[in-house]
């Protein structure tokens, strides 16, 4: 077993440098991002709320859905009393205490959203109806706001826990995505020995990927690229297991920085007409 309370003491740290190590390859993965005017993010299944707190902190309305809520509330409080969240952060997040079934049965409404997040927690719902997974889903694309982001984290064929959780291979997940109009801007298949949160070694085979639900009038090349993930492995088997990889809590910039950029750009351009 391992001994996880540490780990949850010191990740505000560590969720901050992983943060910078991934977010190189998703910069270089998409080139065009979007800016949201009411920024809302969903964490679908939210478990300890890393995901949750990074956006708060960047100023996004976050509505965290989980079946178990005590953790991510006991860590909130933590994070309030260590300083790592300010109240006014904490007020942005909307704690919601779901499973997936009333999801997908429509029991639960989910809340249009520019980013749908859902770090490893998908795979965990596999219904005896395997229907109520493709429910689940749709369920999870209508709530996505023209031009938002999906993020997701699922489990492929030949994961450890495969017979127990929910699986695609990248191909079929990539056609489900597709098949309902979303656009992949990252696709990434990895796989790893490493500890997980309740065992000391297991087989991971992971499915990191990034999709974009396009404007109606937006031509769409559905043209993956796909993401190294070696260099990124190494770096973070030293600060986490791998099931905590947090590429998601990066997708706040695809929201926030392009805009800056072409500011910049904008500003030059009108320099040298000037100039001209």
């Amino acid at each position: 077993m391992v001994d996880n309370s540490s780990l949850i003491k010191k990740f505000p740290n560590m969720l901050a440098r992983y943060s910078n190590v991934y977010y190189r390859k998703i910069q270089n993965a998409i080139g065009k991002e979007d800016e949201f005017s009411t920024p809302i993010v969903l964490d679908v299944g939210c478990g300890s709320g890393v995901d949750t707190f990074f956006f708060a902190k960047k100023g996004f309305e976050v509505y965290a859905i989980d079946r178990d809520v005590k953790l991510i509330s006991n860590l909130m409080k933590m994070q309030i009393a260590d300083g790592h969240l300010t109240q006014e952060q904490a007020d942005k997040i909307h704690i919601i205490q779901s499973d997936f079934e009333k999801i997908a049965t429509g029991e639960i409404k989910l809340p249009k959203s520019d980013i749908v997040l859902a770090n490893n927690s998908l795979p965990f719902y596999k219904p005896e109806d395997a229907s109520k997974f493709g429910l689940l889903m749709q369920n999870i694309f209508s709530c996505i706001k023209e031009g938002g982001i999906l993020s997701t984290s699922m489990f492929g064929k030949n994961d450890e826990w495969a017979e127990r959780t929910t699986t695609f291979s990248e191909e079929e997940y990539a056609n489900l995505l597709k098949s309902n109009g979303f656009v992949c801007s990252i696709s990434s298949e990895l796989e790893a020995q490493a500890p997980s949160m309740i065992e000391d070694d297991k087989h991971w085979n992971i499915i990191e990927s990034v999709y974009r639900k396009p404007f109606e009038d937006e031509k769409i090349e559905a043209q993956a690229q796909s993401v190294d993930s070696s260099e990124v492995i190494e770096e973070v088997s030293k600060y986490l297991p791998p099931n905590y990889n947090y590429m998601l809590s990066n997708i706040f910039k695809l929201a926030t920085e392009t805009k800056d950029a072409t500011q910049e750009v904008d500003s030059t351009n009108i320099a040298n007409e000037k100039t001209d």
